[in-house]
């Protein structure tokens, strides 16, 4: 079955709905306790339950939703650009579906723990019939979009929780199967999620400081560099001068051989 998607007008109807979101995020906070100016980047993974309303034969889905961020701090910007991506799966009993996609995300810290945030993403989206329109009835899948946001409450070092709500726009193509007059097969599901996310530790100390807890203190090990050579060994000391031998009184001869011949020397 071909697939196309209209770019244009989805697009523009995604954007009508991110950018009042950035707006809410805008106005000026309180200074942030322990917010700092130094440049970094974190990463994170998050997961957690997702609720949908798959916009097809029942009210509501449920599933799970994993994902990855790549957090980008750039000295003292407003906001924090990521990337992310994510993948969700929904089951009921009469469709499953499963989205996998990625985009931009833009949010801000307040108060050191809240994040707010948007997020516009693209993808793929696939519904899958557990009871289908006729026997034997493929999967159907396209290209979706998806806009939304949510909030993350830091509660411990590296943890967080948050709450997350994404409009979807699912193009499946020409279907004369559900769609007998030949339209263009759509769908607009949305997504309720609730989850934990964690921060994964690396180089950056960064996200510890938007966390609002202490930084662990880090020992610096010095570089290995090449040692200098040894001090050159020091000099002998020269020998300390023998001490003279005292002085012979005048008139006296210290030299005059002993008289060992027993005999006095008579008188002149």
């Amino acid at each position: 079955m071909p697939s196309h998607l209209p770019i244009r007008p989805a697009l523009f109807r995604a954007l009508g709905a991110v950018i009042p979101l950035l707006l809410c995020i805008a106005p000026q906070a309180r200074a942030q306790a322990g917010f700092t100016a130094e440049k970094g980047a974190d990463i994170f993974a998050f997961g957690g339950y997702s609720r949908v309303a798959p916009d097809y034969g029942q009210p509501h889905d449920t599933g799970y939703l994993l994902g990855g961020l790549f957090t980008r701090y750039i000295g003292h910007a407003r906001y924090e650009p990521s990337l992310e991506f994510r993948y969700t799966h929904v089951s009921g009993d009469i469709v499953d579906q499963s989205t996998l996609s990625g985009g931009i995300r833009v949010g801000r810290t307040f108060r050191s723990r809240y994040q707010p945030y948007a997020d516009f993403l693209i993808g793929r989206g696939t519904i899958r019939y557990v009871v289908p329109p006729i026997p034997d009835y493929p999967p159907d899948h396209g290209l979706m979009l998806s806009y939304g946001g949510g909030l993350n409450v830091d509660f411990l070092r590296n943890w967080s929780v948050f709450g997350d709500l994404q409009m979807q726009h699912w193009s499946l193509g020409e279907n004369s199967v559900i769609k007998p007059d030949g339209s263009n097969y759509t769908l607009s599901p949305y997504t309720v999620s609730v989850g934990v996310r964690f921060r994964i530790p690396f180089h950056s100390e960064v996200g510890a400081a938007h966390s609002g807890y202490p930084r662990e203190p880090k020992e610096h090990k010095p570089r290995n560099s090449p040692q200098p050579p040894p001090p050159p060994p020091s000099a002998q000391p020269a020998p300390a001068p023998e001490p003279a031998s005292p002085e012979t009184p005048s008139g006296s001869s210290s030299s005059a051989p002993a008289d060992t011949s027993g005999t006095a020397t008579p008188p002149q």
